[in-house]
């Protein structure tokens, strides 16, 4: 009932139904996989999006971490690459997420909190019960071409893998060929570049810092 409430006050009607519709056709006005916000605003939309689970949903502008400073903006979704949300899929308050042509990213279970930046010209792989924090930034991509002397391209996109039940704390970045297993932590204001090929570890500035550890979501 609290949520018939919340979409009540800050959703968008419209814009549900005009989404659901652009992707799903006639089945996504009776049985909508997306529910938006009345702050969210869409780039391009020429991209595919599929939802294999029945039961998916993804949720766009609406999540707010709990004692994040009190901030406006607008929830920015963009896509024209191709979109999977294999079980659900929430893009927290001011947040931004933007999938290039010829990109893709594949969602397991995902939150992502307030005022995080998302943007992906390659691929994104997301597992099960991962948690993106406020202020995080993932991109495969470092946007601008570097050249060598003979002006090949040496910074080229690389894709980014984020296990199961991952924890991206705040103000985190996630860049290209970036690569976190299971269980795993990766520090607030830290980063990670490269494969961290370890399982159950806290990781800060693409250096395991601890082991054998677990974390509990509230």
């Amino acid at each position: 009932m609290n949520k018939v409430f919340e979409f009540l006050f800050h959703g968008s009607l419209i814009k549900a139904l005009h989404f659901n519709f652009h992707y799903f056709g006639f089945k996504g006005l009776f049985k909508p996989r997306f529910v938006i916000a009345r702050n969210v605003k869409f780039g391009k939309l020429k991209g595919s999006i599929s939802c294999p689970n029945k039961l998916a949903i993804v949720n766009l502008g609406f999540f707010k971490n709990k004692g994040y400073p009190l901030a406006k903006g607008n929830t920015f979704f963009s896509n024209e690459g191709s979109l999977i949300v294999k079980k659900h899929l929430c893009l927290g308050y001011g947040s931004s997420f933007s999938i290039e042509s010829n990109a893709k990213a594949e969602i397991g279970d995902c939150t992502i909190g307030c005022f995080s930046q998302i943007f992906i010209v390659k691929e994104l792989l997301i597992g099960d019960q991962v948690m993106i924090s406020w202020n995080v930034q993932i991109m495969d991509t470092d946007t601008h071409k570097i050249l060598d002397s003979e002006h090949n391209v040496i910074n080229s996109p690389k894709e980014i893998r984020i296990g199961d039940n991952s924890w991206l704390c705040s103000r985190s970045i996630v860049l290209k060929n970036a690569s976190i297993m299971k269980n795993c932590i990766l520090a607030s204001n830290s980063f990670i570049s490269k494969p961290v090929e370890k399982d159950n570890c806290i990781i800060a500035n693409n250096k395991v810092v601890k082991e054998n550890i677990c974390w509990v979501k509230k």
